[in-house]
């Protein structure tokens, strides 16, 4: 018993330290395309090709879910969005006309459809999050009370 807690004082700071790291991240992530649509401008595109979830190209796309990949032009160039919402009925369709958002700044690139989801990820962050800081507080605890 012992020395799992010392094994949680020694790493708890680094726990809390991931653990709202991937709080903050999953925050982030889970606006990111609601930010995209508020504060980004907005281009017409092209829809080149259906995906499936492995990331081929699909001909026939009828029974499994599958995401468009969308080429557009913007002042800096031409850009391809792939698209992670990934649908069985899909309303797009290859040659189609969309519009895109997107969000240029620095080194920040943000794309996206209307109808795009954020997908688990957000959600799988926030969740490891709570663990890592849930483990890893009592530890820092003990060791800030021990340095009291």
């Amino acid at each position: 018993m012992e020395l799992i807690e010392n094994i949680l004082i020694s790493i708890g700071p680094i726990l809390v330290l991931l653990g709202t790291y991937l709080l903050i991240l999953a925050h982030q992530k889970s606006n990111e395309i609601a930010h995209t649509v508020s504060k980004g401008q907005v281009a017409d595109g092209m829809v080149i090709e259906m995906r499936d979830e492995s990331g081929n190209s699909v001909e026939s796309f009828n029974n499994h879910p599958v995401a468009p990949v969308v080429e557009f032009k913007t002042d800096n160039g031409k850009y391809i969005h792939y698209s992670r919402t990934f649908q069985n009925q899909s309303p797009y369709k290859p040659g189609q006309s969309v519009k895109i958002y997107y969000y240029i700044y620095k080194s920040i690139q943000q794309f996206a459809l209307e109808d795009d989801q954020t997908g688990s990820l957000p959600s799988k962050l926030f969740r490891w999050g709570l663990v890592f800081c849930a483990v890893g507080f009592p530890g820092l605890v003990i060791k800030l009370s021990q340095l009291l």
